[in-house]
């Protein structure tokens, strides 16, 4: 008992070390994308180019859900790090973070799982172990299952048919169903809701472009919700977790997909007429080198759609969104 109640305090040692390294990094408020910008800049002026850089390494936490989730993983590696041996966090290793992770693969933790709780341990210890030189399996797409199918219909979501409704038409991510508020949305000059702001992954800012066949149902939406709760408060402060988001934004991608490539066989303006494409479409890094059309259709729309989704890699809507074109 002895043995136990000294590891157990180890570990509860390191913990608290742990949170106090995660919660020392925190920018809540601060924009991402300022700030990986200003760390490209500075390793390229270090460096005198960019090779070797990471670009998904940035120092900060700028989203509460992150941090949640970093502090989350921090006991369990706490308690095996006191089991071999160490009573602070001085005394971590890389090489307990790497056993820990190998452990967790055994145990059959998803791919996923492990990952985040490497990105979680190198945040709180500013280690570089990275799964791949480890031994453990990389992450695959094609693993993916959940939300990657349409929803069972034998699942009622009562009560929810607005914010689904809300969250197919803007493809906002999970997070910002429940934070927007009528003031949030964008009007035309006839009173549509055309788009709504939100601020999401990084802290960056956009205007989600509303579905122009959808402008009608929104409409009706928000203004309900404006007159019941009030032009400042959330619209729809609960969301069920079972609801398969990440599917409403890829039938969202697809959607506006076929949106763009329809107004444009037509002479017509961009999102109905709503926002310029320069808005949306930005061609940076490889994307700038691509040839007009990428798999059959035109990388000038797939990078508006994915900067209409909050991306900036028309990969990221060719490899994770379009399964439902």
């Amino acid at each position: 008992m002895e043995k136990l109640s000294k590891v157990g305090k180890a570990a509860k040692r390191i913990a608290r070390s742990l949170a106090h390294n995660l919660y020392a990094q925190v920018q809540f408020g601060e924009s991402k994308h300022e700030a990986k910008a200003a760390t490209r800049a500075e390793y390229q002026d270090e460096h005198g180019n960019l090779a070797g850089w990471n670009p998904a390494k940035v120092d900060g936490i700028f989203s509460v859900g992150t941090l949640k989730n970093y502090l989350s993983e921090m006991p369990a590696f706490a308690a095996y790090c006191a089991e071999l041996g160490a009573g602070r966090i001085s005394e971590v290793t890389t090489k307990m973070a790497e056993g820990y992770l190998r452990q967790c693969a055994e145990k059959g933790q998803s791919a996923w799982t492990v990952k985040k709780k490497c990105s979680a341990i190198n945040k709180a210890m500013k280690f570089n172990v990275r799964p791949s030189e480890i031994g453990v399996q990389m992450r695959r797409k094609e693993d993916i299952k959940r939300c990657r199918e349409p929803m069972k219909g034998n699942r009622r979501f009562a009560g929810y048919e607005d914010p689904m409704a809300f969250a197919r038409a803007t493809g906002v991510r999970r997070m910002s169903v429940t934070l927007i508020c009528p003031s949030d949305c964008v009007r035309s000059a006839d009173g549509k809701v055309i788009g709504v702001h939100v601020k999401e992954k990084g802290g960056k800012h956009r205007v989600a472009p509303v579905l122009s066949a959808m402008r009608d149902e929104v409409t009706r939406i928000v203004d309900k919700m404006a007159q019941e709760r009030g032009e400042d408060m959330p619209m729809f402060p609960r969301y069920d977790r079972h609801i398969s988001n990440h599917r409403f934004r890829a039938e969202y991608a697809a959607l506006l997909l076929h949106q763009l490539e329809a107004e444009r066989a037509a002479g017509e303006a961009p999102f109905g007429g709503a926002f310029p494409l320069s808005d949306y479409s930005v061609l940076r890094g490889k994307d700038a080198n691509r040839l007009p059309v990428t798999q059959g259709h035109d990388t000038d729309l797939l990078a508006a759609v994915s900067g209409a989704m909050g991306h900036n890699r028309v990969s990221v809507v060719l490899g994770h969104y379009l399964y439902t074109y």
